[in-house]
């Protein structure tokens, strides 16, 4: 089988340059206890989360390029650049533990850069690539403009033993990565009391509390949060949207110049309410619905036919009333051991409905031997939310499916592996994170119309629909980079 792809950016590293690869590794170990000292239980500080995540953000940035020709912006970057990206997220917040003295109006980010200058023996660090870091770090908690201006400042074209290297890129991806950490991961191992918060602190802790972090459509990062009081949707909309307006300007530009997701938009687990289309998108909307319903209300039964003379015509019933329901495991620990568990016949002694797991799960991989009613059960999903969302009759998702029947019924898209499949064969790139969304969207107007398909973005941009993908062999990493509820089999 092949190898699956490394999941962090050291892990790559050591693949392509063991050398470089132990000195990262070295430095983070020796940073710990300093990653350590950045927790503040009466703050919102938490250096070995935060550092951890910034490293994977500039992985996943990696990831994606708005070039349509190509996979990802990976092979642009040296393993010497990815060695000073790691090393900068290993670094970037020294001084926040540090407690250096620094003059008013000082950033941290100038106190960490000097840091890693003075100190770069007892880090393992060459005095080349102390430098390196130590600028790009420098600059990272700058307010936009000077950011901009700081960064004019920085080689586009710095010599190295190992090539020429653009010290801008790296600063700009440091910074967007630190700035896409907004999340719930700071949270749970803080030990925050919220009620003891006020201010600044409160609101970023909310914020953080109730975001669930971000992903990708090739020229947009979408930063999905889930509020529920007042409070925590007047928090959020207010810190996404400084985020947005006061921080992200700050990389916009560069980004888009190198080619990465540069728009920054926020989603909020709000689903679209009727009275919010037009009516004839409302009309639009009904017509879908009710093709939805035709596909999939039925379950044909072959080899039983309804009466004499009739042909091999299968005789067919309701999907809600004779639809089995499947069981599986609750919480398998890795995919490879479902899969294992699966070829082996092997069975879980946690088996749950699989209905309990769709209100608990964003993105839900469904794993299963042929003819076990995978595909069955996503019609099931596509069927009952359309009737529901049609309101034909009492809604029944909490019946069949286990949803919440006070939260709006999401708008299904089901697609076929084989729609996928023809868009693909007409030249589109190699699948992943970055060209993902305009696959999509163009398989949805080859499936449903440009009116239907313009319709549906519509409605996906606000998060109120559902991905319900029947598409087996395929990267199901990179298609779960979707924003909105997603299912896969």
């Amino acid at each position: 089988m092949p190898s699956q792809p490394p999941h962090m950016l050291r892990e790559y590293l050591q693949q392509k340059d063991q050398h470089l690869a132990e000195i990262a590794n070295n430095l983070w170990r020796i940073s710990r206890p300093i990653h350590e000292r950045q927790n503040r239980p009466d703050s919102n500080e938490n250096g070995p989360v935060h550092v951890q995540a910034v490293e994977d953000n500039i992985w996943r940035l990696l990831q994606t390029t708005t070039l349509l020709n190509k996979a990802n912006n990976l092979g642009d970057f040296m393993p010497f650049e990815l060695f000073l990206l790691s090393c900068a997220a290993c670094c970037h917040d020294f001084d926040k533990a540090l407690e250096s003295a620094l003059p008013q109006g000082v950033e941290h980010g100038r106190g960490s850069g000097d840091f890693v200058e003075k100190n770069m023996n007892i880090l393992g660090l060459t005095r080349p690539q102390a430098n390196a870091i130590s600028s790009a770090i420098t600059i990272h908690s700058l307010n936009p403009d000077e950011f901009q201006e700081e960064l004019s400042l920085l080689n586009t074209n710095q010599a190295s033993t190992v090539g020429p290297y653009n010290l801008q890129r790296l600063a700009v991806l440091l910074k967007a990565a630190d700035i896409l950490h907004c999340d719930n991961s700071r949270i749970p191992s803080l030990g925050i009391e919220p009620d003891k918060l006020e201010g600044l602190d409160r609101k970023k802790h909310l914020c953080r509390y109730c975001t669930d972090g971000w992903i990708s459509d090739g020229t947009r990062i979408f930063i999905q949060a889930s509020p529920r009081t007042e409070e925590e949707i007047k928090v959020v909309s207010k810190c996404l949207g400084y985020m947005k307006n006061s921080e992200w300007p700050a990389v916009s530009g560069s980004l888009e110049r190198y080619n990465f997701p540069y728009q920054l938009e926020m989603e909020q687990d709000v689903t679209m309410q009727g009275g919010d289309l037009k009516q004839d998108e409302k009309e639009l909307l009904s017509r879908y619905l009710k093709d939805v319903i035709a596909a999939t209300y039925r379950i044909d039964i072959q080899g039983i036919y309804s009466m004499s003379g009739a042909g091999h015509k299968s005789i067919y019933f309701p999907i809600e009333q004779h639809y089995t329901p499947l069981k599986t495991m609750s919480n398998p620990a890795r995919l490879e051991k479902a899969v294992g568990m699966i070829r082996k016949d092997v069975r879980s002694a946690e088996r749950v409905p699989l209905t309990d797991l769709l209100s608990s799960h964003r993105r839900l991989l469904i794993i299963g031997e042929p003819g076990g009613g995978k595909t069955t059960f996503l019609r099931l999903i596509a069927c009952v939310l359309a009737k529901d969302a049609l309101e034909q009759g009492e809604p029944v998702r909490k019946l069949y499916l286990g949803l919440s029947l006070d939260k709006p019924v999401p708008i299904p898209i089901l697609i076929r592996l084989s729609a996928l499949a023809g868009t693909l064969k007409k030249g589109c790139p190699a699948v992943n994170g970055a060209v993902a969304w305009r696959v999509l969207l163009q398989t949805m107007e080859e499936l449903f119309g440009k009116e239907n398909s313009s319709l549906l973005k519509k409605l996906l941009d606000k998060g109120g629909c559902i991905w319900i993908f029947d598409i087996r062999f395929v990267q199901v990493k990179e298609w779960s980079e979707m924003g909105n509820h997603s299912i896969f089999i």
